[in-house]
C-alpha cells in the first residue's frame, strides 16, 4: 500500500475571491509544505494586497490507488503569505503552472493513453502579470518558471500529481512524480473561487 500526503493551502481575502484552495500532493518523508510556502512567497508580488495564503501543519494521508483515507501527516507551523501587489486586478484571471510527469495512463473508456499532469492556478493576480496583448508579461513568465523550478528541486522527487481512480471503488489511481513544469504564455481563468 502506497500513501501520499494531501496539503490544502487556503486563500482568503477580498470579497471577489471569497475562500479558495490550492491542493498539493506529496509522498511521505519530505516537508514539502515548507517548499510550497517558499514557492508562493516567491510569487507574492503578483498576488493582490488583501489576499492571504495559509499553509497547513497537518493534513490527510490517502492510499494512492483508491483515494481511501488512511491516516494523517504533521509538519511544522508555517507563517502565511500575503499578497504584495497594490494595483488593479481581476478576481478571475491570472496564470497557471502545469506540472509535468513521465507517468503514462493507459487508454481506457475511449480515452487515449496520456501522461499525467496537474495544474496550479495563480488567481487572482496583479494586473501587471499581463502584457499589453493580453498574454503573460516576460517578467511574470520568468518569475513563475523560477519559482516552479525551485519547488521541483526542493521536493527531490516527493512532489506528485495524483490521478484519481477512474470510478468509485476502483483501485487504478496513481501518484505521478513531478519532473518538470510548463508555463503557457496566456492568461488563465478560474471561475470556481467566485461561485
Amino acid at each position: 500500500m502506497a500513501t501520499i500526503d494531501r496539503g490544502v493551502v487556503t486563500w482568503t481575502g477580498t470579497p471577489v475571491i471569497g475562500g479558495g484552495v490550492t491542493v498539493m500532493y506529496a509522498r511521505p518523508g519530505a516537508s514539502l509544505m515548507a517548499g510550497i510556502r517558499t514557492f508562493f512567497s516567491a510569487l507574492a508580488g503578483w498576488i493582490p494586497n488583501g489576499v492571504t495564503l495559509n499553509f497547513p501543519s497537518t493534513g490527510d494521508s490517502i492510499e494512492e490507488t483508491t483515494g481511501d483515507l488512511v491516516g494523517s501527516w504533521t509538519g511544522s507551523a508555517l507563517t502565511s503569505v500575503s499578497g504584495g501587489y497594490s494595483g488593479t486586478f481581476s478576481g478571475a484571471a491570472g496564470a497557471s503552472i502545469t506540472w509535468l510527469t513521465n507517468t503514462i495512463i493507459p487508454a481506457t473508456g475511449g480515452h487515449p493513453a496520456h501522461k499525467v499532469h496537474g495544474r496550479t492556478f495563480l488567481v487572482p493576480a496583479a494586473g501587471t502579470l499581463l502584457d499589453t496583448d493580453g498574454t503573460l508579461s516576460t517578467a511574470a513568465i520568468a518569475s513563475l518558471n523560477s519559482a516552479a523550478a525551485d519547488l521541483i528541486t526542493y521536493a527531490g522527487g516527493h512532489f506528485v500529481v495524483w490521478h484519481r481512480p477512474t470510478a468509485p471503488g476502483a483501485s487504478d489511481g496513481v501518484a505521478a512524480e513531478v519532473v518538470s513544469k510548463r508555463i503557457r504564455d496566456k492568461a488563465a481563468v478560474l471561475t470556481s473561487r467566485r461561485d
